[in-house]
């Protein structure tokens, strides 16, 4: 009887079970840390764009960036921002770089606008234009 080689039916069924098996108990873990990593480069994003204002800032001799238009304003943070463009809000319900610009004095809360940012003229305030629960299930995106 000539032996034949390869796999039988039953190995590869057994195999797959177990690549099956070991994907179900790995998957939660692989989403849990996309959601901690999309909102860990929401704060730090959020922290680049108020360190640019700040910079902007002193080396304006206390003048906020232009808020006329939301061009003017991300043409004047250009220059302290790394990358070539204005960096796109992390919200999930808010994936734009839209930037809403507001004459309010006091604190910022997200409203239903469109756009992803929220700028005070007034006070130089940037928050992220999302009240959308991160994972920890209280703290929303404006609260960063």
């Amino acid at each position: 009887m000539a032996r034949r080689k390869g796999f039988t039916l039953v190995e590869l069924v057994v195999v797959v079970l177990i690549l099956g098996i070991l994907a179900v108990v790995a998957l939660p873990k692989v989403i849990n840390n996309s959601t901690a990593a999309r909102e860990s480069a929401a704060s730090t994003t959020l922290s680049s764009i108020r360190d640019a204002v700040e910079l902007y800032r002193s080396q304006a001799n206390g003048s906020l960036p232009s808020s006329d238009t939301q061009a003017n304003f991300k043409r004047d943070l250009d220059p302290y921002l790394r990358g070539s463009a204005f960096p796109k809000s992390p919200a999930p319900d808010k994936l734009n770089n839209d930037v809403k610009i507001v004459t309010t004095a006091g604190a910022l809360t997200a409203t239903a606008d469109a756009e992803g940012w929220l700028y005070s003229n007034a006070s130089g305030e940037i928050i992220i234009n999302s009240s959308q629960k991160m994972s920890d299930g209280a703290t929303e995106y404006d609260d960063l």
